[in-house]
């Protein structure tokens, strides 16, 4: 069950953010994640999270999604909202506050670093001195805009013999949501 909850949810969000429009592929951090974060003293078995996040200049925003595994029983899910920044250096700090969900309104702040590669951040969490851990997560699927329509997206569709235009040609099926993946 928490796999297809999982799964679906990755679904979502992956159609939320084909609907929005995100910045150049290649900037480091838009795009669908998937992650796991654990307890410093292994009081808590680990915990999935999908976090999808759009970056403009050095700062981001986002939404994570993650296995219910301390809030109210009645939520299949917990949601947050998610602020931050990435640095230079591939330093990223950023913090997320749970909406409501399960019960669940505190902050929790992340610290990390972006590999070279842009594809993986790992680093640690805290609620307090008492409360936290580490995380890491995999980009899945970088997000882009396309700027530019393609050159031949410009040109004026050809004229047949009787005035009709010619056919367009079918446009490509959406790639299909990312699967769950193991780290």
């Amino acid at each position: 069950m928490i796999k297809s909850t999982i799964s679906a949810l990755i679904l979502l969000l992956t159609l939320a953010l084909t609907q929005r429009g995100f910045a150049e592929e290649g900037d480091g951090i838009s795009g669908l994640w998937l992650g796991t974060y654990t307890y410093k003293d292994d009081s808590y078995k680990p915990s999935r999270f999908a976090l999808v996040l759009k970056k403009e200049d050095l700062a981001f925003s986002g939404k994570v999604l993650e296995n219910n595994s301390f809030g109210d029983e009645t939520a299949a899910y917990l949601s947050a909202d998610v602020m931050g920044a990435l640095d230079e250096d591939g330093h990223i700090h950023f913090y997320h506050r749970y909406d409501g969900t399960g019960g669940q309104h505190h902050m929790v702040v992340y610290d990390g670093t972006l590999n070279e590669k842009k594809t993986v951040i790992t680093g640690t969490w805290a609620i307090s001195d008492d409360w936290s851990g580490t995380f890491s997560m995999k980009l899945i699927e970088a997000y882009h805009r396309d700027v530019d329509p393609p050159a031949d997206a410009a040109a004026e569709p050809a004229v047949e013999a009787g005035g009709a235009a010619a056919p367009a040609a079918a446009t490509p099926a959406p790639a299909a949501a990312p699967s769950a993946q193991k780290f």
